[in-house]
């Protein structure tokens, strides 16, 4: 299995399924973590997907790869 940096480096390179396992490997503490801080569903599924759609479209200015994923088990 791939680091998260080795996905960070290869999503930056183009591959689309490298951001997709990113996403599968972070998604659930993203996911407890927006509904912790908000304490409702529908406002956490709007600020994970604007959280996602960020990171894919910033991922080049990423300067350390492994901060992807701060906070998230790794």
């Amino acid at each position: 299995m791939k680091t998260i940096k080795e996905l960070v480096l290869s999503a930056k390179n183009g591959n689309k399924k490298a951001f997709d396992k990113l996403y599968k490997l972070t998604s659930n503490d993203v996911w407890f973590t927006c509904v912790s801080l908000l304490k409702d569903e529908e406002n956490a599924k709007d600020i994970m997907q604007e959280t996602y759609i960020t990171a894919f479209l910033k991922l080049n200015t990423l300067k350390d790869e492994e901060n992807f994923a701060v906070g998230s088990r790794q």
